[in-house]
């Protein structure tokens, strides 16, 4: 394990020991972290055939165990597809299997170990999962805290890049281009635009865009949302179905205007 480099290295590490540990034929673990968006797929032993499929067949949820996984209907995606993989072997090579759901905070994690015969299943394994479930939050921190310091360096290199463009453009057009690019890519939007208020002319718009000026205008007035805008210190959402948001479309009538902000299912102010 102290070899192992991430996550995914380590749960293989976990996999293999487990399988080898409990006389079983194959292992398949799978472990997601509900938060963070990390997570790891390995399998051991005859098993590993499961993660060249293009999906993995459906395997049975929570703690449930089967002497003969080919009598056992909840057990008949797997069979499905160790025939596809073994053909007539399959049947003498795996007959026993169980699946372990393994408690964890703030994640998801599933054993599935399988076996030749029902006598190689043994007892209960709640040592084995319990030090399984320990390696597993271990492995987890260590990468939750390895995801937050990658975000971390990608937040100040894109702030030393806009500085960078900030200090050497002369252009505010060019300086906004760039904060757009940016907020674009790090709240994953597909479409932005940034606008100045001017209480002389309402909101003029600084960056680029590839839609006509009736469908994003120069300058626009101001509506609810940029209301709101001037007296918010946070970013906000506004809904498509928002009735606010409704009125002021209904106030555009049928025009090009109307029409593109329909294509929208939310907002960023």
């Amino acid at each position: 394990l102290r070899l192992a480099a991430g996550l995914t290295e380590v749960c293989q590490v976990l996999s293999d020991q487990f399988m080898h540990r409990t006389r079983a034929r194959g292992a398949y673990l799978l472990v997601s972290d509900r938060e963070e968006a990390l997570g790891a797929t390995v399998a051991s032993g005859i098993l590993k055939m499961l993660l060249t499929l293009p999906v993995c067949p459906p395997l049975p949820l929570g703690n449930t165990s089967s002497p003969s996984i080919w009598d056992d209907p909840s057990w008949e995606p797997l069979c499905e597809a160790l025939k596809e993989h073994l053909s007539d072997l399959a049947w003498e090579m795996v007959q026993s299997a169980v699946s372990i759901a393994i408690p964890m905070t703030g994640a998801h994690a599933r054993l599935v170990l399988v076996w030749q015969s029902p006598k190689q299943m043994g007892m209960a394994f709640d040592r084995e999962v319990a030090d399984l479930t320990e390696s597993l939050e271990t492995a987890l921190r260590q990468a939750r805290i390895q995801k937050q310091l990658e975000n971390t360096n990608e937040e100040l290199q894109l702030l030393q890049e806009l500085a960078i463009t900030c200090g050497s453009e002369r252009s505010l057009n060019a300086i906004c281009a760039k904060i757009l690019s940016v907020a674009l890519s790090e709240v994953r939007l597909e479409r932005g635009t940034i606008r100045l208020h001017r209480p002389e002319n309402d909101w003029v718009l600084h960056t680029p865009t590839d839609r006509t000026d009736d469908e994003v205008p120069p300058v626009i007035s101001t509506n609810s949302g940029l209301r709101r805008c001037l007296t918010s210190e946070e970013p906000f959402v506004i809904k498509s179905r928002n009735e606010e948001w409704q009125r002021y479309l209904e106030s555009l009538g049928n025009g090009a205007r109307r029409r593109y902000l329909e294509l929208f299912s939310y907002l960023v102010v």
